[in-house]
């Protein structure tokens, strides 16, 4: 990575730096491991068009396997390319006049949207820095630094803050398509960077880290370097789903989930049931008041006559969006440092 040779930067950034993050521990942004960016290394993709997802494949820009990102914001859902995603890091745009900000790390598979407003100004965000193994979000306004998953700055004029949430959803073109007809597709073809050597390495960047690809356990090691001290409680690479709400963090391994397709808990006395999607094969988690539940092909069935079946819910011949909890369907390492001291799900429990 390259590094940005500012002396007042690099002034400021010799003193370990913290934030509360998470009620139970704190975030320590340490200069000796973290490794600042150069703004112009990884750009950030500033939406200015959308069109319908279905254009997008009739086009041939998306087939109908691929992997997306859903920005599940309040105003609408846009659809990102996750290949795309892996380079720019950051997407920012607007909805009905609503600003949006989506993120997503390839390395631990994680992302996490955001309103990118602070007191009414909007600010604009790039890759700033990697540390703990992930990207770190800079803004250019004010040049702080922020957390990609929790959405708290960690560094900078904005220390402490924290912006607004919304979901990031894993899916499939396939998915959408039925789940969400009308969604919006930005494309970002990413051609000022196609001379870059690290843009060419992409692909393979992608592919190696899919959660699917079970033959990768050991993180790379421009990410490794930058971790000071890794929570041990799991292995490094481990893929589950993280979840979240006010001040209680839970990782949910997946092979817990796995033994039968779903499980129950409560968080924050809130029931959930978490389950792997049987079409594009990520872990998610829903509210529910529902006690058991069996797969009948493709769908979960509820015992509280309720079925889940692409993020929505069926009842009553009705069909209602899921309500759910902050989640990211990730590794161990990058959920863990984010949310230091988490709960992690067990059989036992």
């Amino acid at each position: 990575m390259k590094s940005m040779k500012s002396t007042t930067l690099a002034i400021a950034l010799l003193v370990s730096l913290f934030v509360t993050i998470h009620s139970q521990e704190v975030v320590e942004f340490d200069t000796a491991y973290a490794s600042i960016m150069d703004p112009t290394f990884l750009p950030p993709f500033y939406v200015e068009e959308t069109y319908s997802i279905q254009k997008a494949v009739d086009k041939k820009e998306l087939s109908e396997t691929d992997r997306i990102l859903i920005v599940d914001f309040s105003e609408g859902k846009v659809a990102l390319n996750t290949r795309q995603m892996a380079w720019n890091h950051v997407a920012q745009g607007t909805i009905n006049s609503e600003n949006w900000m989506a993120t997503f790390c390839v390395a631990c598979n994680s992302g996490a949207g955001f309103i990118p407003e602070v007191n009414g100004r909007k600010l604009h965000f790039e890759a700033g820095a990697v540390f703990n193994g992930v990207i770190v979000l800079r803004d250019r306004e004010t040049r702080s630094y922020w957390d990609h998953i929790s959405g708290v700055s960690i560094f900078g004029e904005l220390k402490g803050t924290r912006l607004k949430t919304f979901n990031i959803l894993h899916s499939t073109v396939e998915q959408a398509l039925t789940a969400y007809p009308e969604i919006k597709y930005a494309n970002n073809d990413n051609s000022a960077s196609k001379d870059n050597p690290f843009y060419k390495a992409n692909d393979y960047i992608v592919d190696s880290h899919n959660p699917a690809n079970s033959s990768v356990n050991v993180l790379d090691i421009q990410f490794a370097k930058t971790i000071p001290k890794e929570d041990t409680r799991r292995g490094t690479m481990d893929i589950g789903l993280g979840v979240w709400f006010d001040d209680k963090a839970k990782f949910y391994p997946q092979e817990e989930v796995q033994k039968n397709g779903f499980l129950f808990d409560e968080i924050k006395d809130k029931r959930i049931v978490v389950y792997k999607d049987p079409v594009t094969f990520t872990l998610r988690a829903i509210y529910t008041n529902a006690e058991d539940a069996f797969f009948n092909g493709k769908d979960l069935v509820l015992s509280n006559e309720q079925i889940i079946r692409n993020n929505f819910i069926y009842s009553n011949g009705k069909k209602t969006h899921a309500e759910m909890p902050m989640q990211i369907f990730t590794r161990w390492y990058g959920f863990s440092l984010s949310f230091p001291g988490c709960d992690i799900y067990e059989t036992s429990h």
